[in-house]
């Protein structure tokens, strides 16, 4: 593979908003409420009660009216209001459900919230507003007046036409890449995959999650636009890079449309405006750290991690499967309980900058870690597919293309393909597990716990949708299949079973044929 599909797919590390009444109706979460700026809290209903019976899984009803409720809260960017007030939802649902709390690992870091971001040119014959498609997260920021310069390219100042000192600069950042499905294969190392049709290895994989900007303030410039490679309906609200340290050169994203536009009047050397306003405070974040007890036959635990920051439905639903599998299990009758105790993991940090997320659960907890026989690791339940090409951004009627790492042991990589089989998971791959891989569970794994990390990455998977400070938001929740979601989260649960009648070190693989 070259090193640019690789650079795309591994260089990122991903180490890795329905308002609800009382009667939890599908058609309420059309009531969810649009958000100013994506720094405001969002007022939501009380604690939903559509919650499954205890020792019962979700229905689909129930996964649509609690991730909807979930996203009811707003984008729960790391250490947010919308954020914190999804942290206590979960505590309060986990503690009905029987788990004792354990003390918060606290993160405390500088937040970074942005406020206002706009883009105008000021003279020339493109002069006016520009249609914005994001900002680059963690950025930087200007004064409330924005900052003026000429608007410049690589190719301008390399023609000597300009410098890149004290204007803006105008990137094109050329991704996300072409990167066909056969090629993200062959990247994963596929152990076994579903897939609906025979000419799957060329489609397309154009995901855009993988695509950001950055090196806009080589020469001294004050700030950049970056150029996106895609429409505009799928370039709203992009928040990519995340998780990155904090950049000091403010930046704003564009649609290829509109950078086609922006390059054309580049050409006049016009000044722009840009502004990109944010406020930055010292918050903590929380990880939180709940165990359900098992039958009391072992003192070993069975582990269920995922994060709980995210900017839409997919970023991060694993907490409410959770919590629904918390509920599920603590139901259960004694004869049919795990033998191994549960330890549900939420760690913060995903959004937030170079925060050690798993890691940190990993170093926190060394007595769980030392006790896991296994562990499980799930994100972005019921995502779709979504293409974004000649024929417009849309669906393609398929669930979107997953991967579940699992230990290189035989009892843990069969369980993980059987269950897929037998849960009807199509485009869903077994794929073995590495050093590091995508998603938030490659810190598990690397302690030495055998895994299953299930992780899904949809186009939108770090969209808020808001292209402005004023935009509608509602968390990209068109895009879910909650009877998928339901069925994953019943893979979990088939998996977690499984695993627990498994001894520890037939999941280690110390037992011949494991």
């Amino acid at each position: 593979m070259d090193d640019a599909v690789t650079g795309q797919l591994e260089g990122l590390r991903i180490s890795r908003r329905g308002l609800l009444g009382g009667a939890l109706g599908i058609g309420a979460a059309a009531a969810l409420a649009a958000c100013g700026s994506s720094s405001s809290t969002t007022t939501t209903t009380t604690a939903l009660s559509g919650m499954p019976s205890l020792g019962q899984l979700p229905t689909e009803q129930q996964m649509r009216a609690n991730i909807a409720h979930m996203v009811g809260f707003g984008p729960r960017f790391t250490g947010s209001d919308a954020h914190n007030a999804f942290i206590d939802w979960t505590v309060r649902n986990l503690k009905a459900a029987g788990c004792s709390i354990l003390p918060y690992d606290q993160q405390t870091f500088e937040r970074w919230l942005a406020d206002d971001w706009s883009l105008q040119v000021l003279d020339g014959p493109a002069r006016g507003p520009v249609k914005i498609a994001s900002y680059y997260p963690y950025g930087g920021e200007t004064p409330a007046g924005g900052v003026v310069g000429k608007l410049v390219t690589p190719a301008l100042v390399a023609a000597g036409k300009d410098s890149a000192a004290g204007n803006i600069m105008l990137i094109d950042t050329n991704a996300p890449a072409d990167i066909t499905q056969g090629q993200l294969a062959a990247t994963l190392g596929f152990e076994y995959i579903d897939w609906p049709n025979s000419n799957w290895m060329s489609h397309n994989y154009r995901r855009m999650w993988l695509a950001s900007g950055k090196g806009g303030n080589t020469g001294g410039a004050v700030a950049a636009i970056y150029i996106l490679d895609g429409s505009f309906a799928a370039c709203a609200g992009n928040y990519a890079p995340f998780g990155e340290a904090y950049q000091n050169f403010p930046a704003l994203y564009v649609d290829q449309a509109t950078g086609a536009a922006l390059t054309s009047a580049a050409a006049g050397l016009p000044s722009v405006r840009l502004v990109m306003t944010a406020s930055k405070k010292t918050v903590s974040s929380p990880s939180v750290v709940a165990v359900l007890e098992g039958d009391g036959s072992t003192d070993e635990v069975l582990i269920l991690n995922t994060h709980s920051d995210g900017p839409n439905f997919a970023e991060e639903n694993g907490v409410v499967a959770l919590v629904m599998l918390a509920r599920y299990f603590a139901g259960l009758p004694k004869s049919k309980r795990l033998h191994r105790s549960l330890a549900f993991s939420a760690v913060t940090g995903h959004f937030g900058p170079v925060l050690p997320q798993t890691q940190g659960f990993v170093n926190d907890h060394p007595d769980l870690i030392d006790r896991a026989a296994a562990a499980v690791t799930i994100e972005h339940f019921g995502s779709t597919e979504w293409w974004d090409d000649a024929q417009g951004y849309h669906a393609t009627g398929r669930p979107e293309i997953t991967v579940v790492y699992n230990a290189k042991t035989s009892s843990v990589e069969n369980t993980v393909i059987d269950t897929i089989k037998s849960h009807n998971l199509l485009q869903t791959g077994a794929a073995p597990a590495g050093s590091e891989y995508f998603g938030v569970g490659g810190p598990i794994q690397n302690a030495g716990v055998p895994e299953a990390s299930f992780i899904a990455g949809p186009t939108y998977l770090v969209s808020t949708g808001m292209s402005s400070p004023t935009s509608p938001y509602a968390g990209e929740l068109d895009k879910l299949d909650p009877a998928l979601a339901a069925r994953q989260v019943a893979w979990a649960a088939d998996v977690l079973t499984q695993f627990d009648g498994m001894s520890k070190a037939e999941l280690a693989g110390q037992v011949a044929g494991a």
